[in-house]
C-alpha cells in the first residue's frame, strides 16, 4: 500500500515539474483521481446511482420512519442515536448517516436491521436497494467490523508526510480549473495537515507576517487555512452530542445520546 502511494507521489512530482508539456495534465488528473477512489473504497464508500437519487428525491416529501440507531460498544452500554430514515432512500445512504452520527469510516462497522447476525446489511448487495424493499425495523444495530484497521488508513499514510501536502497545496496554486478540483477533493479526504493545524495554533510566523502564517498566494490554501482556524474555535464550544447532531441529515430531528450517562 505504502510503495503504491510513493510511486503515484513520486509520479505526480515527475509531472508537475512539466506541468505545461502535451499530456502532463491529464496524467497528473489520472493519478489524483486514482487515489481519491483509493481512499474512498478503502472506506467503503461508492457513488449511489444518478437514477436512485432521482426517484429517492421524488418520494422525498414521503412521510420518513423514525429509527433508533444503537452502537455496540465492549464493555459498557451500547450509544444511541435517533434520526429519520425515506422509504425511498437507499441502504447505502442510510449506512452513510449511521457512520456520520458516530463520525465512523463506513468499512468499520457492520449494520444490522435486527439483532440476529443473519440480517447483516451487505455493502456489495443491499446499498443499492430501497429502505422501503429491505423491510427496515425502528432499530438498527452496528458492531465494530474487527477486521478493519483505521490506524492503517491509506489516508494517515499520505498525511505522514508533509511534502506530499506540500505538493498538494503547490498544484491548487499552479493548477487550471480542471485540475484544481480533483486535487481540492483528495484534501478534503485526509486528515488536516498537522504543521499548518500547529502553526496556526501556536500563531507561528504570525509576529512577522500574517501573510505568512495565512497564504493568500493561493485562494484554496487560505481557505483550508480559514477551515482549521474555524475548526479550532468550534472545538472550544461543540460536546459529542452537538458533533453527531452536526454529522446528521437532519438536525432538528435527529439526537444522539449516551445510554451510560
Amino acid at each position: 500500500m505504502l510503495a503504491f502511494i510513493d510511486r503515484s507521489f513520486k509520479s505526480m512530482v515527475e509531472l508537475s515539474e512539466t506541468i505545461k508539456a502535451e499530456g502532463a495534465e491529464a496524467k497528473l488528473l489520472g493519478i489524483i483521481q486514482v487515489l481519491s477512489k483509493f481512499l474512498n473504497k478503502y472506506e467503503g464508500k461508492k457513488p449511489i446511482k444518478p437514477e436512485l437519487k432521482a426517484l429517492a428525491m421524488q418520494f422525498s416529501t414521503i412521510q420518513p420512519v423514525p429509527v433508533t440507531v444503537l452502537l455496540a460498544r465492549e464493555g459498557a452500554p451500547p450509544q444511541e442515536a435517533r434520526m429519520h430514515a425515506s422509504q425511498f432512500e437507499t441502504m447505502g445512504a442510510v449506512r452513510e448517516r449511521c457512520a456520520a452520527l458516530y463520525g465512523l469510516d463506513l468499512n468499520e462497522f457492520e449494520m444490522r436491521l435486527r439483532r440476529a447476525y443473519h440480517s447483516v446489511v451487505d455493502p456489495e448487495e443491499d446499498d443499492d436497494r430501497y429502505v422501503k424493499d429491505h423491510g427496515i425495523s425502528s432499530q438498527i444495530f452496528l458492531t465494530r467490523n474487527p477486521a478493519y484497521d483505521k490506524l492503517g488508513h491509506p489516508k494517515h499514510l499520505i498525511a505522514a508526510k508533509q511534502e506530499y501536502f506540500e505538493l498538494l497545496f503547490a498544484l491548487l496554486a499552479k493548477g487550471t480549473q480542471k485540475l484544481v478540483e480533483p486535487v481540492w477533493e483528495l484534501l478534503q479526504k485526509l486528515p488536516v495537515n498537522h504543521k499548518l493545524h500547529a502553526d496556526i495554533k501556536e500563531l507561528r510566523g504570525a509576529q512577522e507576517s500574517w501573510d505568512r502564517l495565512l497564504d493568500s498566494s493561493s485562494a484554496h490554501k487560505l481557505l483550508y487555512s480559514l477551515k482549521i482556524i474555524d475548526g479550532l474555535s468550534d472545538e472550544g464550544f461543540a460536546g459529542p452530542t452537538q458533533n453527531a447532531q452536526a454529522n446528521s441529515q437532519d438536525p432538528e430531528q435527529d439526537e444522539a445520546k449516551d445510554l451510560s450517562a
